[in-house]
């Protein structure tokens, strides 16, 4: 029995794979498929369009090492979070391990460290290493990143994370996870491009979310909701009964530390205050205008512009709001 028939984008980015490994020149179209598709192949390989990763050898190997253990510390964490939820007495959603299984099988990307697939691509040593669809990759936050554990770059699916991201601390574990929802959102976003035009509406897309820091309502509301429900879970439920511990407990309890794990405890107890069915609601509902609105004062305050689509399609009508 054949498997469903490859689209046009799906043509082309075949083409462009293979013009691509055998160095040959690739058409306007082939440029478009392969800068939607794998970008992450072509900044290594050209050394170009990713300003984190840096140009002299020795600090690249240097961060690579780095990367390694901070990536062993992210999946560590985040099975020890899954552990936490499978153990608790509370009655979940069924889409609260998504996150995490995503995280697993993104284990299976060999350079999932994209210091590591730099160097591979230096060192022409790329085709030893199949990369997996929907493959995502982690690089270390740096100076510009480090007011939270992780981060997600859609354009070229990367997750930064912190060096001090700690697989001790459930906090880090909760903000990783979403990011991952926002890895699963882009995998549904790449899963729709079927033709090369709406391939270059995507990259246009990107292209004005990233003239200034920006994020889409639409996207953070789910992210935000995940948290909730994982942090509830390993709170035994607490976080849905808002006089059932104090924020010192909440704090103790979910490790937080560090100034910014701080920040981001006190945030999801102020977002389960105005969203009481947080952890009874599903994808597929609508979200309460108090939780919206927090929302969008937390990332106003973060100094990010604030979009909203008028539909679930990432590529429909955006409005600032």
């Amino acid at each position: 029995m054949s498997g469903p028939h490859p689209t046009e984008f799906d043509q082309v980015c075949s083409s462009a794979l293979d013009a691509f490994q055998s160095g040959k020149t690739l058409t306007s179209d082939e440029i478009v498929a392969a800068t939607t598709r794998f970008p992450f192949l072509l900044q290594c390989v050209s050394g170009r369009g990713d300003p984190d990763l840096p140009s002299d050898e020795a600090d690249l190997r240097q961060k690579a090492a780095i990367a390694d253990t901070v990536i062993g510390n992210i999946e560590s964490g985040i099975e020890a979070l899954r552990s936490k939820l499978l153990q608790s007495t509370q009655n979940h959603p069924p889409h609260i391990l998504s996150p995490f299984n995503r995280v697993q099988r993104n284990a299976q990307n060999p350079l999932r460290n994209k210091y590591r697939l730099y160097l591979a691509a230096l060192e022409k040593n790329l085709p030893q290493y199949p990369i997996p669809m929907n493959a995502f990759f982690y690089m270390l936050a740096g100076k510009n990143r480090q007011r939270v554990a992780a981060s997600f770059r859609d354009g070229d699916r990367t997750m930064f994370a912190a060096e001090n991201f700690s697989s001790q601390c459930p906090i880090d574990g909760i903000v990783a996870c979403h990011e991952t929802v926002h890895v699963a959102q882009n995998d549904a976003v790449q899963s729709g491009i079927t033709t090369i035009a709406r391939a270059r509406q995507y990259l246009e897309r990107l292209k004005f979310l990233g003239k200034r820091p920006s994020v889409v309502l639409n996207g953070e509301l789910p992210a935000y909701t995940r948290e909730l429900q994982i942090a509830d879970g390993v709170l035994q439920g607490a976080l849905r009964n808002p006089g059932a511990v104090t924020e010192d407990e909440v704090i103790a309890s979910l490790g937080a530390k560090r100034p910014e794990q701080q920040i981001v405890t006190r945030t999801l107890l102020r977002l389960a205050r105005v969203f009481p069915g947080f952890f009874r609601h599903t994808p597929d509902q609508r979200y309460p205008e108090s939780f919206a609105s927090e929302v969008i004062n937390i990332c106003r305050s973060e100094r990010y512009a604030v979009y909203a689509l008028s539909s679930s399609d990432f590529l429909g009508d955006l409005e600032e709001i």
